[in-house]
């Protein structure tokens, strides 16, 4: 991300009100664009706010698991150094229970890929054969 001007900060559109928790399609656009437009400092002072990173927890707990990857994507492979405190404030708990959501929804897909990397057909089938030849031998 690059920062335009300083001086020339556009309003944020989690604290003027114009990201609802209902509005998800548009709503990502508009905060990737406010965040390109404004740069990383003012996202991470926009979602220390709590009414602002709650609004923005709302939408993305109710992103499908691709969008929100995707999202998280863009975001860890934008060029700033304050990644890791932007994703901690995203997953932070908070009165609204978006945080835990979006934290429930990472580590179901963790354990999905986990779980799809552990009983790769490959494997299972390297494991059978090995039961097989374990059984075969003379005791």
């Amino acid at each position: 991300m690059t920062i335009p001007n300083e001086d020339a900060v556009p309003d944020s559109p989690l604290s003027a009100g114009g990201i609802g928790p209902h509005d998800t399609g548009d709503s990502i656009g508009a905060l990737l664009t406010f965040a390109q437009a404004c740069g990383p400092a003012s996202l991470l002072s926009t979602l220390r706010s709590d009414p602002a990173r709650a609004e923005l927890q709302a939408i993305l707990a109710q992103l499908d698991p691709v969008r929100l990857l995707s999202f998280l994507h863009k975001l860890c492979t934008a060029d700033f150094s304050d990644k890791r405190e932007v994703l901690e404030l995203l997953l932070a708990p908070g009165p609204s229970g978006s945080g835990q959501t979006l934290r429930g929804t990472l580590q179901a897909l963790h354990r999905q890929d986990l779980l799809a990397r552990i009983f790769r057909p490959d494997r299972v089938q390297a494991l059978r054969h090995a039961c097989r030849l374990l059984v075969q031998e003379p005791a």
